[in-house]
């Protein structure tokens, strides 16, 4: 699998409320976890933010709230700017590959201003 599609897969995940769980004394790779839902993944090939709108949909929708909240107003102009190419994929083609790497982007841009974990 593409190396930029894994890192979108975990950038995503993380993005969505995944984290990774290591296994005891660090033997094999651990594995991906989503407490408030109860899923694991083994690997980040597995998820199908890639390949799935079931995958992706919930994390536009989170993207679209977090472009509601009023602490994120003072950024809306640069924020919009990440969210329309997400729009004007979903309106031209739903073509799940090429709305995937805009969510990538917006995501990468949404970290860069809040603090890391």
């Amino acid at each position: 699998m593409e190396t930029n599609i894994i890192e979108g897969n975990k950038l995503i995940a993380e993005f969505d409320g995944w984290e990774h769980i290591e296994t005891p004394h660090n033997k094999g790779k651990g594995y991906w976890n989503k407490i408030t839902s109860g899923y694991a993944q083994w690997d980040l090939s597995a998820m199908k933010y890639r390949s799935s709108w079931g995958w992706l949909y919930p994390v536009i929708r989170k993207i679209a709230k977090i472009m509601l909240e009023d602490d994120f107003k003072g950024h809306l102009d640069i924020a919009l700017k990440h969210w329309r190419p997400i729009c004007g994929s979903l309106e031209a083609v739903m073509d799940i590959n090429e709305v995937f790497p805009k969510v990538v982007q917006f995501i990468q841009w949404y970290n860069s201003l809040t603090p890391s974990k």
